[in-house]
């Protein structure tokens, strides 16, 4: 899923794993809440929440993400 206003690094790019084992402990079993939207690139884009948190909000204080607009 791609998160809304985040650009987060690909998994062969630096800090990629870190970043994608960031979000799998975030989201553990919890539920995720997800406003979809299609994007210019006309790829499906969500704001998602999990812990009553946005998860991309989270990887960007840990320093795993960047914020995009």
């Amino acid at each position: 899923m791609r998160l809304r206003g985040v650009d987060a690094p690909e998994s062969a790019q630096s800090y990629g794993t870190a970043a994608t084992r960031a979000a799998r402990q975030y989201v553990g079993g919890e539920s995720v809440r997800g406003a979809v939207e299609i994007g210019r690139y006309g790829r499906a884009v969500a704001r998602t929440e999990v812990q009553g948190a946005d998860l991309g909000a989270m990887l960007i204080r840990r320093g795993l993400a960047w914020h995009y607009r």
